[in-house]
C-alpha cells in the first residue's frame, strides 16, 4: 500500500510502507487491465482482513505484476539504490546479526538525492542493511531521522533479537545464541515500552515526525513494519478478532493455521494503523500532495502462516510466489494526476520492479538526471495514463558464483529459472555448521565443495509463459501447454529459451563481487559487550572493540572488553580515539589469558554475577570461560594481523594450534 505526505508546489512527498511478508493471491492477474477488485488482495481458502488497506488501494493503482527481491535485505538494498542487488554486490543473502557485512558506502540511497531537492527524510522500523561500523547507519546513509531496528527480527515487545552462534573456545564445539535489544532513537539507545506491539509503536513514531515536520518542508519518509514478519506476536484483542478465529484448517492447503490466525490479527494491526497515519496527514499536511507507495519485501513463508496463492513458491525462492507481492500507489498527488488524464482506479499489469520506486520518485522532483545508469524505469506515465511499461524485462535476480549463479529473469512474458536442490538461506546454514565442526581452517576450494555437496551437483531449469501459467505449473495436463507446462526443454520455444538464457548469462558477467563472506564475528558483536543493545562493533579502521587494549604476545595476550562508557558504541570513553579499556556504570570490563595449548584463566567481569534472562542486558549466553577463550583468540589474530609480526600462514598455524579452529553460525 502506498501513501503520501504534504509538499511545496507541485513536488510530491513519497513513503513507501512494507508490510513485512504477508502475501496474498492478487486480484485482475492475466488480464492486460483489469477493474478495481473488491478487496486488495486475497487468500484462499481462509482470508485475511485489511478494510483501511483495501480502500486505499481501490482509490489509486494496484501492481499486480510488481516484483521484489526473494529476501528483505536484497529487496531494501534495490528500494534505496534503484539497483538490482547484483550491482552492489547484495544479491546473495540477507546480513546476520554478528556479520561485518552491509551495503557498501559507494553508493548513493534515495534519501540522499531527495535531500539536494530540499526534502527532510526519515526512516521508521526496520534497517537490515548492515551496521557492523558506524558508517552504515541510516543517519549516515542519508535519513535525517532514524527510529527502529539495525537487525532482521526482533520480539515486537521488548525488541529483543538473538542470534545463533557457533564457538570454540576451551569447551569446546558450542552452539550458543547471543541476544541483545534492538532499538534505536537516531544513535540513542532506547529500551522500549514492552507493552505496545512494534506496529502501534512505529505508528506513533511516524505520526510524530509527520506532525513535527514543518508543512513547508516536503517529507520523505520510509515506514518498515516488522509485522508481518517473525517473531508470531499480536495483540490479544486482534487476535480474537472474529474474522481471524473464524479462520480454519484446510487439508488442500500447507500453511500453518494457527501462525495463520495470528497473521491475521498483525496484518489487522497494520491496516488500523494505516487508517490513523493516513488521517494524520490529512489533519496535518496535504493530502493533495502526498503520493504513498505500498509494497512487500518478498513473498510469505507458509511455515508462519502467509499463503502466496496462486503462486508458487516461498520467501528464499525465485518462484513468483517468492518474488511478485502484493504492491499499490495511492494518495491525493496520484489521484490529481490521474482525474487530470481522465483516468479511473484500476489494477495495472504492468511489468514493475522495486527499482522502479527510486527512479520514479527521482524524475518527479526533479532528479531525472541523476537517475540514469540506474536499473529502475521512470514508471508515472504507465501508473498514471494506464499505459504499458517501460520496462521489457526483471532480472529477478540472479546470485554469484558462491551460490552457483542461480537466479531467475523475466523477458516479455516469459520466465527462465535456474535453481538447485536448496536455496541459499538452506546452503548457508548447512555449510556454515559443517565449518563450525572443521579441525582446521578451510581453503576456499574446500567451502566451494561444501556448497556444491549441499546445493546439488546438477540444476534445474524451467520456462514459464508467466502470463499465461502465473503459478508456474509443470505438470501439464492441460490442452494449452504453455498454461501448465514448463517449456524449457519444448523444441517449439528453444528460440526463446536461448534468448533468455543469453541475457541471464550477459548479466551474469556484470555482477559485482558478493558483501557476502564465508565470515562471521559471533561473539565479538555480543551485545553483551555493549550494554546489552546490538550495535556497532568494528571501529573506523575495522578493528573489533573488543581486541582494544591488546597486549600482542605470542604466548598469552590480555583481552579488555569494554562497554560503551560515552554512549555511541565506540569503546572510548574520553574521545581520544585510543579505545579505552576502563568502564563505566553500563560497560563490562574483563580480562583474559590463554596460551598456545588452548587453557584460560579470567578475572570476573566488573558487573559480578550473571543471569540467564535473554533481555537482561547482564545476559551471558555460554559460559564466562569459552566466551572470552574465543574472543581471546580472535584478538590474538587480529593483534598479529596489526602489528605485522606474523605472516598469514602463520597466523593460521598459530589459531590452529591454540584452539584448533573458531566458527561461527547466525541463523
Amino acid at each position: 500500500m502506498t501513501w503520501a505526505s504534504e509538499t511545496p508546489a507541485s513536488r510530491p512527498t513519497a513513503r513507501q510502507v512494507r508490510a513485512g511478508t504477508a502475501r496474498c493471491a492478487m486480484y485482475g492477474a492475466g488480464s492486460a487491465r483489469s477493474p478495481l477488485p473488491p478487496t486488495f488482495s486475497r487468500c484462499t481458502p481462509s482470508g485475511l482482513f485489511s478494510p483501511s488497506i483495501d480502500a486505499l488501494a481501490q482509490s489509486g493503482v494496484v501492481l499486480s505484476s510488481f516484483y521484489v527481491q526473494s529476501a528483505c535485505t536484497p529487496t531494501r538494498a534495490a528500494l534505496l539504490t534503484g539497483l538490482y542487488p547484483m550491482r552492489t554486490g547484495m544479491q546473495d543473502f540477507v546480513i546476520k546479526q554478528t556479520a561485518p557485512n552491509a551495503l557498501p558506502s559507494s553508493f548513493t540511497l534515495l534519501p540522499q538525492y531527495l535531500k539536494q531537492a530540499g526534502y527532510a527524510t526519515a526512516l521508521v522500523g526496520k534497517w537490515h542493511l548492515g551496521f557492523y561500523q558506524r558508517d552504515y547507519h541510516p543517519q549516515q546513509r542519508g535519513f535525517d531521522q532514524f527510529y527502529g531496528m539495525y537487525t532482521g527480527d526482533a520480539d515486537h515487545y521488548t525488541q529483543v533479537a538473538s542470534s545463533r552462534v557457533w564457538i570454540r573456545g576451551s569447551e569446546g564445539l558450542q552452539d550458543v545464541s547471543v541476544s541483545g535489544v534492538d532499538q534505536r532513537n537516531g544513535s540513542a539507545r532506547l529500551q522500549p515500552d514492552s507493552t505496545l506491539h512494534s506496529t502501534e509503536r512505529y505508528t506513533s513514531i511516524l505520526e510524530g515526525v509527520i506532525r513535527s515536520t514543518p508543512p513547508s518542508v516536503p517529507l520523505f519518509a520510509v515506514l518498515a513494519y516488522q509485522a508481518v514478519h517473525f517473531p508470531m506476536q499480536v495483540d490479544t484483542d486482534l487476535y480474537t478478532d472474529a474474522r481471524c478465529q473464524s479462520i480454519v484448517e484446510d487439508r488442500l492447503i500447507d500453511v500453518d493455521v494457527d501462525n495463520r490466525k495470528i497473521v491475521c490479527g498483525m496484518l489487522l494491526g497494520v491496516d488500523r494503523s494505516v487508517a490513523s497515519i493516513c488521517d494524520t496527514i490529512k489533519d496535518t499536511r496535504s493530502w493533495d500532495d502526498t503520493l504513498i507507495f505500498f509494497i512487500s519485501d518478498n513473498g510469505g513463508d507458509p511455515r508462519w502462516g502467509s499463503l502466496n496463492l496462486p503462486f508458487r513458491g516461498h520467501k528464499d525462492e525465485v518462484w513468483e510466489g517468492g518474488v511478485r507481492v502484493p504492491a499499490f500507489a495511492a494518495g491525493g498527488f496520484l489521484q490529481r494526476a490521474m482525474e487530470a488524464a481522465s483516468t479511473q482506479p484500476y489494477v495495472s499489469e504492468a511489468l514493475m520492479h522495486v527499482t522502479d520506486v527510486p527512479v520514479t520518485l527521482m524524475h518527479l522532483v526533479g532528479l531525472g538526471d541523476d537517475a540514469v545508469g540506474l536499473d529502475g524505469f521512470d514508471q508515472w506515465d504507465a501508473i498514471v495514463r494506464d499505459t504499458e511499461s517501460v520496462r521489457t524485462e526483471v532480472v529477478i535476480n540472479i546470485n554469484s558464483a558462491t551460490f552457483r549463479n542461480g537466479g531467475a529473469i523475466r523477458v516479455g512474458d516469459y520466465k527462465l529459472i535456474l535453481e538447485w536442490n536448496a536455496t541459499v538461506h538452506d546452503t548457508v546454514s548447512e555449510v556454515m555448521s559443517l565449518l563450525a565442526e572443521s579441525e582446521t581452517l578451510p581453503s576456499e576450494e574446500y567451502i566451494q565443495a561444501l556448497v556444491q555437496q549441499a546445493m546439488g551437483s546438477e540444476s534445474k531449469k524451467y520456462l514459464f509463459n508467466v502470463a499465461m501459467n502465473p503459478s508456474e505449473v509443470f505438470e501439464g495436463g492441460c490442452e494449452e501447454k504453455e498454461a501448465c507446462t514448463s517449456l524449457y526443454n519444448d523444441p517449439e520455444f528453444e528460440d526463446i529459451r536461448v534468448v533468455l538464457q543469453e541475457r541471464y548469462d550477459e548479466v551474469a558477467r556484470e555482477a559485482l563481487d558478493p558483501v557476502f563472506k564465508w565470515q562471521d564475528d559471533g561473539p565479538l558483536a555480543s551485545p553483551y559487550l555493549f550494554g546489552g543493545f546490538w550495535t556497532e562493533w568494528r571501529d573506523s579502521n575495522d578493528d573489533p572493540f573488543a581486541v582494544y587494549g591488546l597486549s600482542d604476545a605470542r604466548e598469552s595476550c590480555t583481552v579488555f572488553v569494554t562497554g560503551c562508557g560515552d554512549g555511541d558504541g565506540d569503546g572510548d570513553k574520553n574521545g581520544d580515539g585510543d579505545g579505552d579499556s576502563t568502564t563505566n556504570g553500563n560497560g563490562v570490563a574483563a580480562s583474559t589469558s590463554t596460551s598456545t595449548d588452548g587453557t584460560l584463566s579470567h578475572s570476573p567481569n566488573a558487573r559480578g554475577g550473571m543471569t540467564n534472562d535473554i533481555s537482561s542486558p547482564d545476559y551471558v549466553p555460554m559460559s564466562m570461560r569459552a566466551f572470552l577463550g574465543a574472543i581471546a583468540v580472535l584478538a590474538v589474530l587480529f593483534a598479529a594481523h596489526r602489528a605485522h609480526t606474523r605472516s598469514r600462514d602463520g597466523e593460521r598455524a598459530f589459531l590452529k594450534q591454540a584452539t584448533g579452529n573458531f566458527r561461527y553460525e547466525a541463523l
